[in-house]
């Protein structure tokens, strides 16, 4: 039998990001994710950006979001992110088991 924890990490798993990026002094990075297709049904989703690959992830929106997207107002100019996404069930549960994406902000 499958566990709750194994089915969530499944369906984090299957969750996908892709960084595009523009902008002045700070710059725009649109985060969309692929919803999960089996597991747990989510009902929301939480974005994290760290700055190293091993760095302690931030959350990103104040609560969880409805849609698998996100836009981050926030990242600077020349620096390099790490993204994540976590899907949150019913019970407010979340994880950032799934790999991180990394997103290098061009200088101009």
């Amino acid at each position: 039998m499958v566990s709750h924890r194994q089915n969530y990490a499944r369906v984090i798993g299957l969750l996908l990001l892709m960084a595009t990026h523009l902008w002045a002094a700070v710059a725009r990075v649109d985060l969309t994710c692929q919803p999960p297709t089996t597991g747990l049904t989510p009902t929301g989703y939480n974005f994290y950006r760290a700055t190293s690959a091993t760095g302690t992830p931030i959350l990103l929106n104040q609560a969880p979001l409805s849609s698998c997207s996100y836009v981050d107002l926030t990242a600077v100019r020349g620096k390099t992110y790490f993204y994540t996404a976590a899907s949150v069930n019913g019970t407010q549960v979340s994880s950032y088991a799934m790999p991180y994406v990394k997103v290098p902000i061009p200088r101009k």
